[in-house]
């Protein structure tokens, strides 16, 4: 059984040319953090604005 994770960051404002490496580096540890809990990521999303950087992802509702 898998549910939907949502894991959101409220910042003071990020500079638009680090939008795409922060998105980038949010996926990326995203990813390995969830697995290393065990939790099995699936479809792995991130999206951002200047103020937010947000991880959507569907893992496992249980670990092994």
């Amino acid at each position: 059984m898998n549910k939907k994770l949502l894991f959101e960051i409220g910042v003071e404002e990020l500079p638009a040319r680090f939008i795409p490496g922060a998105m980038r580096h949010m996926a990326e540890r995203g990813e390995q953090l969830l697995s290393a809990a065990r939790l099995r990521p699936q479809s792995v999303e991130v999206s951002a604005t200047p103020r937010r950087l947000v991880l959507s992802a569907t893992v496992s509702a249980m670990q092994p």
